[in-house]
């Protein structure tokens, strides 16, 4: 531990001058030297032997050179040239004394609702220099201080007690209390801390969960902002946190009976941030019209390469369609928006299965194609696509869809002779899975899923045997990840964009300074 703060550490007991060096006693028994060229200016030194006759003297505060003179060299300076640990601290106290004034300035100018560039013409300081400033980035002057105050219509008195409100904000605002705030809102605080606050600023929030610093904690406090649309004052005010929007109170499309909507309605406006954020960032117009028949369909699929994840993620971009990959864990499924006459699908899953990921997708263009309309924007599914069995009639639509696709619209007709090839027998089921599809020119992962829920519906678990027919490598979250970024210029987003949609596909976020 330092022993900065004791009177003995900071008392001076002895002074002299040796050539050009200065020594100091100090009553804790440390004895120091320091040149004379870092104590004074080259004004004031002298030859080393005239040096040595100065008039030297001292209080227990400080050394003082000559008689009747100003010039005084204070004890934390002497021990700031001598004693690293504690010059360390002194610089670090600065650059937080620094940031103190920098947040201060920037609260009264926001409060005055002055943007940083008027700023700059009012008080003829750059606009640079400024931003610098308020960011605690650079020391300010006390004439470069009085001339931002009165460009503000404000005084020293002012700054003076901003200490005081700055100190309560302090006190109240913490990451600990945005946690909870959030999750009386129905926020799940893991899923923040995930999803929507960067990578970037993590280490720094679990070092200082209850002391992070103001500049931190506001910067987190945007992208909630952004998510859910609150108001900084209503994410530090006295009352509660309620979701806005649709979401918050519009029932919402083909309800999953163990959805936990709380937990959707918190994600959805996540999810349709993302979704905006990845039409902003899309780079090319749609060279294929959605095309009105199945047949249509399968043949230009198949000019981009057929039945493979890769070349349905390449035709729906060619569509217009905008594909996010996830692959968050529960919360819902998938979604399909259309936002301002733009398409967006989410796809959502864990497994790797090239399978799930294909009927998923042509499940979803079916609903972009038939079922989003202006009046009805949405389309979430809040559980497990089921291509067997649903009861509602446009799930029926889509998994119908994405059965002729895959299977050519004769599911049952193949499951039934895979039945008869195999007696019936169920550890003979693999084998004709394979040789079934071989025949037919199917995806054996597909024809797999299908019977593994077909046989699911009748009670009997065939799905340890399907997993072994699936096709996982590469990942499916990758191939989609990287059709994702082939199409989107991801430094076309702000900050908040790009780290939220880098934080989504798993890339490494980086840290953009907020700009005014």
């Amino acid at each position: 531990m330092n022993n900065w703060n004791s009177l003995s550490y900071q008392t001076i007991t002895g002074a002299n001058v040796k050539g050009n060096t200065l020594q100091v006693k100090f009553a804790n028994g440390d004895c120091v030297e320091v040149e004379l060229s870092q104590v004074l200016s080259s004004e004031d030194l002298l030859s080393p032997g005239e040096n040595e006759n100065t008039h030297l003297s001292f209080s227990s505060s400080e050394v003082i050179f000559g008689e009747g003179t100003e010039l005084t060299v204070p004890w934390d300076k002497i021990r700031v040239l001598t004693d690293k640990d504690f010059s360390k601290a002194m610089s670090e106290k600065a650059e937080e004394q620094a940031a103190k004034i920098g947040i201060k300035i920037k609260r009264l100018r926001e409060r005055q609702g002055i943007k940083s560039t008027e700023l700059a013409e009012r008080s003829g300081i750059s606009a640079q220099t400024i931003s610098r400033i308020e960011k605690g980035h650079q020391d300010v002057s006390f004439i470069t201080l009085r001339k931002l105050l009165a460009a503000m219509g404000y005084t020293l008195q002012d700054l003076a007690q901003e200490d005081a409100r700055l100190a309560e904000t302090e006190e109240r605002k913490s990451l600990s209390l945005l946690l909870k705030r959030v999750s009386r809102a129905g926020i799940d605080p893991a899923f923040l801390m995930k999803r929507i606050i960067p990578s970037v600023l993590q280490g720094p929030l679990f070092d200082l969960k209850t002391t992070a610093p103001e500049l931190l904690i506001d910067e987190v406090t945007s992208y909630v902002s952004k998510i859910y649309g609150w108001s900084f004052n209503e994410i530090w005010g006295e009352k509660n946190l309620e979701l806005k929007g649709e979401y918050a109170t519009s029932p919402l499309f083909k309800k999953g009976t163990r959805a936990n909507f709380n937990l959707i309605k918190a994600y959805l406006p996540y999810a349709e941030f993302l979704a905006i954020a990845t039409i902003k960032a899309a780079n090319n117009k749609a060279v294929n019209s959605i095309p009105d028949t199945v047949e249509e369909f399968q043949k230009r699929l198949n000019e981009f390469g057929g039945l493979t994840l890769k070349a349905l993620l390449d035709y729906a971009w060619s569509m217009g369609i905008h594909v996010i990959p996830l692959n968050d864990p529960g919360t819902f499924h998938g979604a399909a928006w259309r936002i301002n006459g733009k398409n967006v699908i989410i796809v959502k899953q864990k497994n790797q299965s090239h399978a799930k990921w294909l009927f998923d997708l042509l499940h979803e263009i079916l609903h972009v194609i038939n079922h989003l309309k202006d009046e009805n924007p949405i389309v979430v599914e809040y559980s497990d696509i089921n291509p067997y069995n649903s009861d509602d009639e446009q799930e029926r639509e889509a998994n119908s869809f994405a059965n002729e696709i895959l299977l050519n619209g004769k599911a049952e007709e193949y499951v039934r002779e895979v039945v008869k090839l195999s007696g019936g027998r169920v550890e003979q089921l693999q084998r004709v899975v394979k040789e079934v599809a071989e025949q037919y020119n199917l995806r054996t992962d597909s024809l797999a899923n299908y019977l593994a829920y077909r046989l699911d519906a009748q009670g009997r678990n065939w799905w340890g045997a399907a997993e072994t027919l699936q096709q996982k490598e590469p990942e499916a979250f990758e191939i989609a990840r990287d059709v994702f970024l082939s199409h989107v210029s991801l430094e076309k987003l702000n900050p908040i964009e790009y780290n939220l949609l880098n934080t989504a596909l798993n890339i490494n976020p980086v840290n953009h300074e907020n700009q005014n």
